[in-house]
């Protein structure tokens, strides 16, 4: 399954000036395995959208099926993406 994720303005550089990645995830995958894919094909993104203890920053927004899921964080990585345009970040 394809993943997009949408990439804003101020992290393209680390994206070769991309606004969108779209990655190749196994069927079931959870967010924290797209973000690996993504992570993997765009290296520089990992330090700016995680911390060191492999959390979301305070500041990135991100986006599933539209659906922002700050409220979620404690359970962020169990995510199941279940839409090809799934993700986004902020």
């Amino acid at each position: 399954m394809q993943v997009v994720f949408n990439i804003p303005g101020p992290l393209r550089e680390f994206t070769q000036n991309r606004s969108s990645v779209r990655v190749d995830v196994k069927d079931g995958a959870n967010l924290r395995e797209a973000l690996l894919v993504l992570f993997a094909a765009c290296p520089g993104l990992r330090d700016r959208v995680l911390t060191e203890s492999t959390e979301i920053r305070g500041h990135v927004n991100i986006f599933v099926a539209n659906e922002d899921i700050r409220a979620w964080r404690e359970i962020l990585f169990s995510a199941v993406i279940t839409k090809r345009r799934a993700t986004g970040l902020e």
